[in-house]
């Protein structure tokens, strides 16, 4: 979670106060890839797993029937990730502090602007 905070802080240090009101800052700890791997496998602490996108996703040429590179993430391969991602956001919040953190602040947002 320090990486996390660090990175907020730097964005918030950098950008202005006004447009503060307006961004939702989500730092995914080691990308996006840990919240495909809480969408898709039962491993509670995907957060922990230095480089999901190497250890989990890519040990093989198909993750869950998706076709992945070892060596090259590509566009294709994350829509067709996006439906299960979604699908299973709820296993995804509960496995990773900053999807849930994200959700949160997305909830809070629509709250005071809506």
């Amino acid at each position: 979670m320090g990486i996390i905070n660090h990175g907020v802080s730097v964005l918030t240090d950098t950008l202005d106060g006004k447009v503060m009101d307006r961004v939702i800052i989500t730092i995914p700890c080691d990308s996006t890839d840990a919240w495909v791997v809480a969408a898709y496998d039962d491993i509670s602490n995907v957060e922990n797993v230095e480089n999901p996108w190497k250890e989990v996703i890519a040990k093989s040429k198909y993750y869950h029937g998706i076709r992945v590179r070892r060596d090259k993430k590509s566009t294709v391969a994350y829509a067709e990730f996006l439906d299960t991602v979604v699908g299973q956001w709820n296993e995804v919040t509960e496995k990773c502090l900053s999807a849930k953190e994200l959700e949160r602040k997305v909830k809070e947002k629509s709250r005071i602007d809506g």
